[in-house]
């Protein structure tokens, strides 16, 4: 239990794929009700496809719908760890609501 006790805390990051849309206001909102400790995360477009395609991460905005204002993004479903070093150490799946 000591061990325990003298883990680091995880910081949780949200990314969106959506700069358009997700501004810092909105995806405070969005996260507000996960009650977690969780950062919300934008940037411009060219920044989070960079970050995307760092992490093997894909994202598009789906085609079948042609609306500027009501559409969906199609993205993986990944979680990623990234130890306190900002090194890569693991990516975990998230398949039908389940982790694997």
């Amino acid at each position: 239990m000591a061990q325990l006790e003298q883990q680091k805390p995880v910081q949780q990051l949200f990314i969106t794929v959506d700069p358009k849309r997700d501004n810092p206001e909105q995806l405070k909102s969005f996260l507000s009700p996960f009650n977690l400790n969780i950062i919300g995360l934008t940037g411009t477009e060219e920044e989070i496809l960079h970050v995307a395609e760092l992490y093997g991460s894909a994202y598009m905005k789906n085609p079948t719908i042609n609306s500027e204002t009501s559409y969906l993004m199609i993205h993986t479903g990944y979680v990623y760890l990234i130890d306190n070093r900002d090194r890569f150490v693991q990516s975990i799946l998230k398949i039908r609501g389940k982790y694997k």
